[in-house]
């Protein structure tokens, strides 16, 4: 039996009429370069991925959470409209968690996005009329923009597993095997206690077919506000929390999976679990180092804590697939209680641009990682993106060179840790100096004479390239890996042994290099996140070798790109 699991595919509508013209609905070139993931391609990402799927015969495929933009009615229905027709076409039946993108609380909140114009300009369309105006934009009101909440969204995601369906052969929630969303509400208090709220808990089990039982596990939390004010409507999004928050606010949760895995194994059901959130740590084991580098980033924030995979493991859980973080990576945590592998999805929209088959057998489940390259349509938005650039003064060339969406995707990436990492995360020595070094420079660093030997030939190689490689790697686990050069990961590595050795001033620029690089080397010796197979009894995680093209030589042009302007 093979499944096929999509995280995070975020899908904008392009198609959205907001002027009333029938021209195409695009988010800004400038929103894209400062975004984690890109908009105007998610359609034709999606489409792609959903086609190759097709394609292979798979019937059931997984959303892990954000299936849309960002909840936007129109992006709602244009993504469920996507779903429904392959549907229809193909047979495929779809079964998705909620993300925090996807809906906000049960009311909902506003949204406001920046669209372009012909000419390049923008307007600024919201869905709250009471928005002040922005300066010279021109403002236009539509009620299409609004994300609304579980009232309104899980009836509307009915058909995705949310609600039970007549050829389901078993259906239940964590409140019993009504699907009335009244039903299926729990109490969650804000930070003090003292304000309480009824929530709505979108969990589901479903089984589609005979002996496969999908869990799907809403990790959400949206607590009420002290204040009574909140950051919309009165609640607060627990998002970066994760299941940090879930174990805190949504214990019901641990006694449901606790007896849903008892009766899995003692009906001999495949139980495959998913929420939006990892449960273990999907950053190969780094936290430290990342708190050490770089204090409270956003990764460190998003942490799963130990105690989170101590309980959910205590539960019975023993596999799981998240999204939420757009990192491509397996991740095992054993206990007295046994293990738990925690399977972080790619997403089409961030790199490393990717899918998952899982092929579940006698012994376990077969991964397989699908690179998502090319895209019908990726290129949809380059002549808008021209005009706005030539408008504001931006340098596009960079972005708009790409020859196929993972290339779009890895040089997007490139962008990323020029313009927002670098400057948001890192310490400002490393900021300033190291950018502008070559390798060779940088080994002189570590106190240990002149660059390796593996590493001569690409002395005069920039610094700021390796960490563009280094983020590739952190997202892209083995798939970044198969992309880098091999000679350039022989100097990575002679780097990682150069700096292992060595006794620096905390704080001092070596010590930051060598927290680098051994986070570095910990994202190559990583556990196998491509091709790899899982083996029931004991967790073990064996890489499969699997033949499949190289990429051109696209990433590696990015890279060098990435160096100058965009």
């Amino acid at each position: 039996m093979r499944i096929a699991i999509i995280a995070d595919p975020h899908i904008h509508d392009a198609a959205f009429d907001w002027r009333g013209d029938g021209a195409p609905s695009l988010r800004t070139l400038a929103d894209t370069i400062g975004s984690t993931r890109v908009f105007n391609e998610s359609g034709p990402a999606a489409r792609a991925a959903l086609d190759d799927i097709a394609a292979r015969g798979i019937s059931i495929v997984i959303v892990p959470g954000d299936l849309t933009d960002d909840g936007q009615r129109h992006a709602r229905d244009k993504a469920i409209g996507m779903l429904q027709e392959y549907s229809v076409r193909h047979g495929m039946r779809f079964f998705a968690t909620v993300g925090n993108h996807d809906l906000f609380a049960c009311a909902g909140r506003h949204h406001a996005k920046r669209l372009l114009n012909p000419d390049g300009s923008h307007d600024l369309v919201t869905s709250d009329a009471q928005a002040p105006a922005s300066g010279e934009v021109a403002r236009i009101v539509s009620e299409a923009m609004y994300c609304p909440g579980y009232d309104e969204t899980i009836p509307a995601m009915a058909e995705l597993g949310f609600m039970r369906q007549a050829r389901d052969l078993h259906w239940e929630s964590p409140f019993g095997t009504c699907d009335d969303l009244n039903r299926r509400r729990y109490e969650v208090a804000s930070d003090t206690g003292v304000v309480r709220a009824s929530m709505i808990d979108a969990s589901y089990l479903v089984e589609p077919v005979e002996g496969l039982w999908l869990l799907s596990l809403d990790a959400n939390v949206y607590r009420p506000a002290d204040d009574g004010v909140g950051s919309s409507l009165g609640f607060v999004d627990d998002a970066d929390a994760g299941w940090n928050a879930a174990i805190k606010h949504k214990r019901f949760l641990l006694d449901w999976i606790a007896g849903v895995t008892q009766r899995a194994t003692a009906q001999g059901k495949q139980l495959i679990a998913f929420s939006h959130y990892p449960v273990v740590d999907p950053l190969s084991g780094t936290y430290s180092d990342e708190l050490a580098l770089f204090g409270k980033s956003a990764f460190a924030l998003r942490m799963p804590l130990p105690e989170v995979s101590e309980q959910l493991s205590a539960a019975g859980l023993r596999c799981h697939f998240s999204g939420h973080w757009h990192v491509n990576n397996t991740a095992r945590f054993e206990s007295d209680t046994g293990y738990l592998v925690n399977i972080s999805m790619p997403s089409p929209v961030g790199f490393p641009a990717a899918y998952k088959i899982a092929e579940i057998d006698a012994v376990g489940m077969s991964m397989q990682t699908i690179p998502i390259r090319e895209v019908e349509g990726f290129d949809l938005a380059f002549a808008a993106y021209a005009r706005e650039a030539q408008r504001t003064g931006m340098a596009a060339g960079l972005l708009l060179g790409a020859a196929d969406h993972f290339e779009f995707i890895s040089r997007h990436l490139a962008l990323l840790v020029r313009d927002r990492y670098l400057p948001r995360e890192w310490p400002a020595a490393l900021q300033t100096e190291l950018t502008a070094m070559k390798l060779a420079e940088v080994a002189t660093l570590g106190g240990r004479g002149p660059l390796p030997a593996a590493a001569t030939a690409l002395g005069q190689l920039p610094f700021f390239e390796m960490i563009v490689d280094w983020y590739r790697l952190r997202k892209g686990g083995d798939v970044a890996r198969q992309d880098i050069d091999a000679t350039r990961l022989a100097a990575y590595r002679a780097l990682i042994d150069h700096f292992a050795i060595g006794n620096w001033p905390d704080g001092s620029m070596p010590a930051q290099l060598a927290i680098f690089m051994r986070m570095l080397g910990r994202y190559l010796a990583c556990a196998p996140s491509a091709d790899f197979h899982i083996d029931r009894a004991t967790g073990t995680i064996a890489e499969l070798a699997v033949s499949r093209p190289r990429a051109s030589d696209a990433p590696s042009s990015a890279r060098s790109a990435s160096a100058g302007t965009t």
